[in-house]
């Protein structure tokens, strides 16, 4: 039996989520015959592509050939994983695979739904693909498989989006992790319909709180800052300098000036802090403005050349470093995620900047109509502290914030409130 390592679980839990849903991978000897098998559009145009460009197909073919084992081993199959979660017999050895055995793989990544804990299993085993592998490499980050990818990723949202990603045996699953906290939530239809008033899995993804159940600590004084989502606090820098590194998600670590993508504002947090936290599967997934001020400037992030995927220009470095195993591990292909900023203006503290990271398997950064970028006028939007300014779809997700010189030194706490939350150790 394949003991699964510590650290993939962990991951799994802070990635927040591309997992397995209905299993579409056959086992060997029990595969189904071809004619008997259905793919969607988007996977028969990678069969198209397979079977039209000489070159495109000698890369897959080649890829499949050339896999070889990550320092964890093979992941086990994701039928299994769905049965056993902790151990696991039957191992997904890419090898032994062939192009029809690839088309089950993206076909079952594109329709399945997410229970609390199996985030990050797909991604793994593409990892396991692209793991010191060339030509697996080509296939995602060249042409033609980085535009087929585009082409997923937007028919894996789509379905996000739709009734079949409602899946009532894992939606349970979701509210016994939420536990007492599920009430704390506003279905967007009559709890009649869908699973108790959520009818997509993004509906329930995006689900938004109830007032009460997300007071704002002293609203009307400017000196407390407030948290802008749910998280765990993990990170905090100080004393920024041009060559800080502040840690995004994984393998990412971007300077200041690169996480505002060249803003004119980026200049003013030189000297100054930054905090991110990282939001758990279950946490309210809408992010607030931590403080009232003028918003003056937004911005998303657009992809570049080669991110669907969490990819960019350093994509085939991230594959090949070999460590895939915890929260600050380098990631792989998906070291790299899609992004937007906030510029607020404050009346009293200056600049608070503030960065949404989603992960890219669907672009998740979402702004508040009034706070989209390309709509704020030169004389900014007003926004309260504590308001909503935006949300992550399904692929969050992490929360950065950045403040000027002397204005933010770390986390004041009085004693008695709450400091944190303990996990119970493993009883093994």
């Amino acid at each position: 039996m394949k003991k699964r390592n510590v650290t993939t679980q962990v991951i799994c839990i802070l990635a927040i989520l591309i997992a397995i849903a209905t299993p579409a991978f056959a086992k060997k000897g029990k595969k189904k015959d071809k004619s008997e098998k259905q793919y969607s559009p988007v996977v028969m145009e990678l069969k198209a592509l397979y079977d039209t460009d000489k070159n495109f197909r000698n890369i897959i073919d080649n890829a499949l050939l050339s896999a070889i084992p990550t320092p964890d081993g093979w992941s086990p199959t994701p039928e299994e994983l769905a049965k056993y979660p902790d151990d696991s017999s039957e191992l997904f050895v890419w090898p032994e695979k062939n192009f029809e055995d690839l088309m089950d793989f993206f076909q079952a990544w594109s329709t399945f739904v997410p229970n609390p804990t199996n985030g990050m299993e797909y991604y793994e085993l593409l990892y396991g693909l692209c793991y010191y592998n060339v030509n697996a490499l080509k296939f995602v980050a060249t042409e033609p498989g980085l535009s087929w990818t585009k082409k997923f990723v937007d028919a894996r949202g789509d379905f996000m989006d739709s009734t079949a990603s409602i899946d009532p045996t894992i939606m349970e699953q979701w509210k016994e992790a939420l536990g007492p906290a599920w009430n704390d939530f506003i279905p967007p239809h009559d709890t009649t319909e869908g699973f108790e008033g959520y009818t997509t899995f993004n509906e329930f993804f995006t689900r938004n709180v109830k007032p009460e159940a997300r007071p704002i600590f002293q609203p009307e004084n400017d000196n407390i800052l407030s948290a802008p989502a749910d998280g765990l606090v993990n990170v905090i820098n100080q004393n920024l300098n041009t060559e800080s590194r502040i840690h995004t998600k994984y393998n990412e670590y971007l300077n200041v000036d690169q996480l505002l993508a060249g803003s004119e504002h980026a200049s003013k947090f030189i000297g100054g802090t930054a905090t991110a936290s990282v939001l758990l599967p279950n946490d309210y997934h809408h992010y607030h403005s931590p403080a009232a001020g003028t918003i003056v400037e937004t911005k998303a992030v657009d992809y570049v050349g080669g991110v669907y995927f969490g990819m960019d220009g350093q994509f085939f470095t991230f594959s090949n470093n070999g460590n895939i195993g915890g929260y600050q591990s380098n990631y792989g292909i998906f070291g790299v995620y899609h992004r937007g900023y906030y510029i607020i203006k404050t009346k009293h503290h200056g600049y608070i900047a503030m960065i949404p990271v989603g992960l890219d398997d669907i672009s998740s950064i979402n702004f508040e109509p009034k706070f989209e970028p390309g709509r704020i006028p030169s004389s900014g939007v007003q926004v309260k502290k504590g308001e909503k300014i935006g949300h992550f779809a399904y692929g969050g997700s992490t929360v950065i914030l950045l403040f000027e010189p002397g204005v933010f030194d770390g986390i004041k706490l009085q004693q008695g409130v709450q400091f944190g939350e303990l996990n119970p150790l493993n009883a093994e």
